[in-house]
């Protein structure tokens, strides 16, 4: 028999977080994977201000990292009517975010912004495993154009494509009412071999 899965439930009481562990077995886990609702992670719980100031960057990647334990699909909050600044480029001219897994979306209406002076990127958050069943909703993607230098040379380390899934083989991917303001980005979404993946109004 295979071995079972340890898993941390969170759950929010009166306003004080509880967590507990719990065991699963293969078959359970699979019957979690098709029938749950997705995971939210408030980027806040990583220490995320979203106040438009302050740097988020290593919020987001904790959030992610986070999300990855999960065997079911997760989206990461970005808050509703707030700011969230991506204010360093740990790769200039590369990958701002890699997602090393498979289950990682995205939901929330709140704005992702570019810091300023933020310098050229190829991909904001770029998938290198094959997504499967995410959804990236509702955002806004603010390129802060006016305080960054016009992409001249739109290729390779300058494309500044916000989304990309790129790893094997992706499915059942869907990005919906996601908005870009503020850009010099001629790539904004990029799926490469990917199965019943859908952008929407």
């Amino acid at each position: 028999m295979k071995p079972a899965k340890r898993i941390v439930a969170l759950a929010l009481v009166a306003g004080f977080a509880l967590s507990a562990e719990f065991l699963l077995f293969p078959s359970a886990v699979a019957a979690i994977q098709s029938t749950s609702a997705p995971v939210l992670i408030d980027v806040r719980s990583y220490g995320a201000k979203c106040d438009g100031n302050t740097d988020d960057r290593l919020a987001f990647a904790a959030a992610i990292t986070a999300g990855g334990a999960y065997p079911v699909p997760v989206r990461i909050y970005v808050p509703d009517s707030m700011v969230c600044l991506v204010g360093s480029n740990p790769s200039p001219g590369g990958y701002v975010f890699v997602i090393p897994y498979t289950n990682i979306g995205f939901t929330g209406s709140g704005t992702l912004k570019i810091g300023n002076s933020f310098g050229n990127y190829r991909v904001l958050f770029d998938w290198s495993q094959p997504a499967t069943n995410i959804t990236i909703e509702n955002l806004t993607i603010d390129g802060n154009a006016t305080n960054n230098e016009v992409n001249s040379s739109p290729l390779g380390a300058n494309e500044h494509i916000a989304f990309q899934v790129n790893g094997g083989t992706a499915k059942n991917v869907t990005v919906q009412n996601v908005k870009f303001i503020n850009g010099n980005d001629v790539n904004t979404l990029a799926f490469n071999n990917c199965i019943d993946c859908h952008i929407e109004d």
